[in-house]
């Protein structure tokens, strides 16, 4: 069974929150972990009452505030993607199915580094649960999950990409030569924003 923090609505309630997601096999994870982060804050000093801190250390949540979800999800985007004629209309994600209930959507083109980045992740313990982050500014975003779901992401089998991973270590080669670069792939950045707030409703 998975639970999750339940979100604000970012555009009216956290404008300008990045997004982050709490899910944990119980909400005492949960709850205890955002505590964690309050004590850390309190410790250094910041006002708990500053209006530009992020809305999850704002107040003390309950077990109320907690919902069950069927499926969890981390977005993982380096901002590298291919540019190529034949990439245009394929979706930018692929996803990752780590676990019955959790999913990692990885652009094809990243799996390579999503493959680098997963071997640090025993060191990524926050308070009662682990850290994802992705801070590339196009797909921002935060999900703390707890260990057994970091032991599935580090178990998961990428060989199928093997094949994907050495292609576009030639693309990525190419890109940096590449004279449209910046308008052959918006389309596709808008595309898979408009896909990923659309998975969220």
């Amino acid at each position: 069974m998975l639970f999750h923090l339940k979100e604000p609505n970012y555009k009216t309630d956290a404008p300008h929150d990045p997004i982050v997601r709490f899910y944990g096999r119980n909400p005492k994870q949960i709850i205890n972990t955002i505590e964690y982060y309050r004590e850390r804050v309190k410790k250094d000093g910041v006002d708990m009452d500053r209006p530009d801190l992020v809305y999850w250390l704002k107040r003390k949540f309950s077990d109320e505030d907690i919902e069950h979800v069927k499926k969890g999800e981390f977005i993982f985007f380096t901002g590298m993607i291919s540019f190529a004629e034949e990439d245009k209309h394929k979706n930018l994600f692929e996803e990752i199915k780590v676990s019955e209930d959790f999913s990692v959507y990885v652009p094809e083109e990243n799996i390579g580094n999503f493959s680098l980045y997963r071997t640090d992740l025993s060191n990524s313990k926050r308070g009662e649960l682990h850290k994802l982050h992705c801070s590339a500014v196009l797909f921002k975003n935060t999900s703390y999950v707890p260990k057994d779901i970091i032991d599935s992401i580090l178990k998961y089998d990428l060989t199928n990409y093997k094949e994907a991973i050495q292609k576009d270590i030639i693309k990525i080669a190419k890109l940096s030569r590449h004279p449209n670069v910046k308008v052959d792939g918006l389309q596709r950045i808008l595309e898979s924003q408009t896909q990923v707030k659309n998975r969220r409703n």
